[in-house]
């Protein structure tokens, strides 16, 4: 049954595809999952994998990790997916353009110089609309960095509801019940910095099971055993 639904997904994102030929030609090979009606390819984690290690702004680990794996970046693109989705379902559609340009400013500002990021967009065949790239004809055309942006904005958004308060209520008690641990694990931090990192591991099981709830309600296939 598993193999049936696998094999009619790809034929549906075949032809979704195809569809999509002239402005984003993708082949079926490099598909990695689906999410609803949306797809996951190869492409997305390696250009997702490099922003994640120029921003090292990730939803699904309390820090960024000392080696970014394929398998890391798709559960993390996999999380905002889900994430993404309830959010737009709950109203969670707007972001201030201050918010934006403050995310696109710091994120230009992790390359070296202008340059160097006008490399990158190259490669990457993205847009900022805040950087001129005035001898490629196509840049016009490419999909924003911006939407990125925006839409992990959103996130941030619908989670500060849907566990900030989670958080706000429960933290004193989930540092007591956790101090023993963080102190043998960070011998010398500081009281503010245990509290900190509690914070941030409280945060992140409330958002694990978050995900077990809204991964259950969505269809998701992932195609490529390495993925799994």
């Amino acid at each position: 049954m598993k193999r049936a639904i696998a094999l009619a997904v790809v034929v549906a994102a075949a032809a979704v595809i195809a569809a999509w030929a002239e402005e984003a030609p993708v082949t079926v090979d490099s598909i990695v999952a689906t999410v609803h009606n949306d797809i996951i390819t190869l492409e997305d984690i390696r250009l997702e994998g490099d922003i994640l290690r120029h921003n090292g702004l990730w939803f699904t680990q309390v820090e960024p990790p000392a080696e970014i794996t394929p398998k890391l970046v798709f559960e993390e693109i996999l999380a905002r997916r889900l994430l993404y989705f309830q959010a737009v379902k709950m109203g969670f559609v707007d972001v201030p353009d201050s918010d934006l340009n403050e995310e696109a400013e710091a994120f230009r500002s992790s390359f070296s110089n202008l340059d160097e990021y006008r490399a990158w967009l190259r490669k990457f065949e993205l847009r900022d609309e805040d950087v001129a790239i005035s001898d490629l004809p196509a840049y016009a055309s490419y999909p924003s960095i911006r939407q990125r942006f925006r839409q992990r904005l959103v996130i941030e958004q619908y989670l500060s509801k849907k566990i900030g308060i989670q958080i706000k209520i429960g933290l004193s008690d989930y540092f007591e019940e956790h101090r023993a641990a963080l102190v043998a694990a960070h011998p010398g931090d500081t009281p503010e910095h245990l509290r900190e990192l509690a914070r941030r591991q409280f945060y992140l099981e409330r958002l694990q099971a978050h995900l077990l709830e809204l991964r259950a309600q969505t269809t998701v296939v992932i195609l490529r055993a390495e993925f799994r």
